[in-house]
């Protein structure tokens, strides 16, 4: 995974509290991060470029996160009304996959969710 990833967008949040996105363009070596108040009403935007040294860092944490391994969803065993979503799409040369979720996360997601905070300089949970 870690050579061939082209693009990571990553959400999450719920419509009645804040909400973050983040955007990775590899090739472009952009970063692009915003943040939402309830009801999804953009409330901020960051664009800043992709340094080397974060780009390596990130590959390798990405890589720690097992992403490829995730289930395709993730939903906890009771029902639940209202509460946190998520997804990360990850694009590559020659594919692309997207996870998601509702109220429940895989084992990795407290790492993958310090990885872009890390890379944003944002919140990100």
């Amino acid at each position: 995974m870690k050579e061939n990833v082209r693009f990571i967008q990553a959400f999450v949040g719920g419509f009645m509290g804040p909400s973050y996105e983040v955007s990775i363009d590899l090739k472009d070596k952009t970063v692009t991060y915003k943040s939402f108040e309830n009801g999804y009403e953009e409330k901020g935007k960051m664009v800043k470029h992709l340094e080397k040294a974060e780009e390596d860092f990130l590959l390798n944490k990405l890589s720690s996160c097992n992403i490829l391994e995730w289930k395709k969803r993730y939903e906890p065993d009771y029902p639940v009304m209202d509460g946190t979503n998520w997804s990360v799409k990850v694009e590559t040369e020659k594919d692309s996959l997207e996870k998601s979720g509702s109220n429940a996360y895989p084992e990795e997601w407290c790492l993958f969710c310090r990885t872009m905070e890390e890379i944003t300089g944002k919140e990100f949970r």
